[in-house]
C-alpha cells in the first residue's frame, strides 16, 4: 500500500513541477493554483509520515526548509515560484527511503542540485561569451562592451550583425524550477537505486 501511495505522489509532484517549469520558461510566472493543487496530496504524505513514525521529523524538516526559503527569497537567491517549488518537494514527500538524514536532506539536495545546474549553465555562458568576444575586432569590442563583467555569466553575447542594431548582450531568462525538476528526477533515480539495493 505504501509503495502505491509513494509512486502516486511521486508522479503527482513530477507532473506539477513539469507543468510549473514549462509555464515558467514560457511566461516567467507560475500561477499559485499549481501549488494549491499540490497541497491536495498533503494528507497522503502526513498519513505516510504517521505510518513511519516520522511525523515530528517531517514537521522539523518542513519548518527548516521554510526558513531557508524565506532567507533565500529575501537575499535574492529564489523567486516566489522557486521557493514554492522547493516547499512542494518538502511537504509532499514522495521518497520511499525514510532515514532521518535522507528525509531532512532531500529538499536541500533538490535545491542545491538546481543551483549547481544553474552554475554549470552560467559557466557555459562565460566560456561561450569569452570565445565570441575574442573573435571581435577592436572596433566591434568598443561598441558592444558590457557595463559589468558579471554580464558574461548572465547574458548571451552574439556577434554583431549588420542587419540588427542595438546591444548584442541579450538577457537570459533563468527558469530555476526547470533545474529543480532535473535535480528532483536525479534524486528519484538515486532513491530508486537505494530501494533496490535494500531489497
Amino acid at each position: 500500500m505504501d509503495i502505491i501511495l509513494g509512486v502516486a505522489v511521486t508522479i503527482f509532484v513530477f507532473a506539477l513541477l513539469l507543468y510549473a517549469a514549462i509555464t515558467d520558461l514560457q511566461t516567467g510566472e507560475v500561477s499559485n493554483s499549481v501549488w494549491i493543487i499540490g497541497l491536495l496530496a498533503l494528507p497522503i504524505t502526513i498519513f505516510r509520515m504517521v505510518l513511519y513514525g516520522a511525523i515530528l521529523l517531517y514537521i522539523f524538516q518542513a519548518v527548516l526548509v521554510l526558513v531557508f526559503v524565506i532567507i533565500g527569497f529575501y537575499v535574492g537567491l529564489l523567486g516566489g515560484a522557486d521557493g514554492k517549488a522547493i516547499l512542494l518537494v518538502s511537504l509532499i514527500y514522495p521518497w520511499n527511503v525514510f532515514t532521518p538524514l535522507w528525509l531532512i536532506a532531500a529538499p536541500f539536495l533538490v535545491q542545491a542540485g538546481g543551483f549547481c545546474l544553474l552554475g554549470v549553465y552560467s559557466l557555459f555562458l562565460l566560456i561561450r561569451n569569452g570565445v565570441t568576444w575574442r573573435r571581435l575586432t577592436p572596433s566591434q569590442r568598443k561598441t558592444t562592451r558590457p557595463i559589468k563583467r558579471i554580464f558574461w555569466l548572465t547574458r548571451r553575447f552574439n556577434r554583431p550583425n549588420s542587419k540588427k542594431k542595438g546591444t548584442e548582450w541579450k538577457p537570459v531568462s533563468v527558469a530555476l524550477i526547470a533545474y529543480f525538476l532535473i535535480a528532483y528526477i536525479s534524486l528519484l533515480i538515486l532513491s530508486g537505486v537505494q530501494i533496490l539495493m535494500l531489497n
